[in-house]
């Protein structure tokens, strides 16, 4: 039985699903800046980039590996002082520009504050943007500054508490046409709000699991993989509804080997 979902086929046979892009493409690897899978081993290994932009992530403390959802393997973060992350580079920058990050996450306990992802920098105003989990709030937000000193929130409302120890998806984006900055887990309702001005260019690192050059918020649970799509305004570096729902792949998540122009 073959059946379809948003940007892809699904064929059911007697074994697992497996899902083929549909023909003219699901236009995934279009504007995509890299594709963290995380699904190295723990250790030594630091994060690689599958993308040929090859902006790999240097680990520090030593990320732990367990098992992913996507691939086999997912990093694990201690919560305490292990992350990853790569010095600023200008394909690693936004502004006022379409941007999309998404990511898989596990996350262990919901007790404290946790940064998933993100590129932000306080010392000297130079926060960017950072996707975390805020247990004040009891939701996940996707925070953003125009300035470097400023910040504006979103948080994912209509997703309410996740289940911990659970595997989630989240989309977050800077809609530059729209004005809005947005999130989305699971493929559920999309959380919006309207924001102008961008998103401030930052000198700051991108990190996965801390902020801050250093696992300040750090992570607790597993990450992986980790996308992110970048355009001038209007030119795809914002995902589709039929785009995030192929990404979602019916919860399966869709592997990089899958993603087509």
């Amino acid at each position: 039985m073959i059946q379809r979902t948003g940007g892809a086929q699904v064929i059911s046979l007697a074994g697992p699903q497996v899902i083929m892009p549909l023909a003219g493409g699901n236009g995934l690897l279009n504007n995509l800046v890299a594709y963290w899978p995380s699904n190295e081993a723990g250790g030594a290994n630091n994060i690689l980039d599958l993308h040929s932009n090859a902006l790999h992530l240097t680990q520090v403390h030593s990320p732990g590996a367990d098992t992913g959802k996507v691939y086999a393997t997912a990093r694990t973060f201690d919560g305490a002082n292990d992350y990853a992350y790569r010095n600023s580079a200008t394909l690693l920058q936004a502004g006022n520009v379409d941007l999309t990050v998404a990511v898989w996450v596990y996350l262990a306990s919901t007790a404290a504050e946790r940064a998933v992802v993100g590129k932000y920098l306080t010392t000297g105003n130079q926060r960017e943007w950072v996707f975390e989990w805020n247990p004040a709030e009891s939701a996940f937000r996707f925070i953003v500054s125009t300035t470097g000193a400023n910040t504006f929130v979103i948080d994912a409302d209509s997703f309410g508490v996740p289940t911990t120890t659970t595997w989630l998806m989240a989309i977050v984006w800077h809609d530059s046409v729209a004005d809005t900055i947005n999130v989305q887990i699971n493929n559920g309702s999309v959380d919006s709000a309207a924001h102008s001005g961008g998103i401030f260019a930052s000198t700051a690192p991108f990190q996965i699991g801390g902020i801050n050059g250093a696992a300040v918020i750090p992570w607790y649970g597993r990450i992986g993989p980790v996308m992110m799509w970048k355009s001038t305004a209007g030119l795809g570096g914002v995902l589709t509804a039929a785009q995030r729902t192929a990404l979602w792949a019916a919860g399966a998540g869709l592997p990089y080997a899958q993603f087509t122009v």
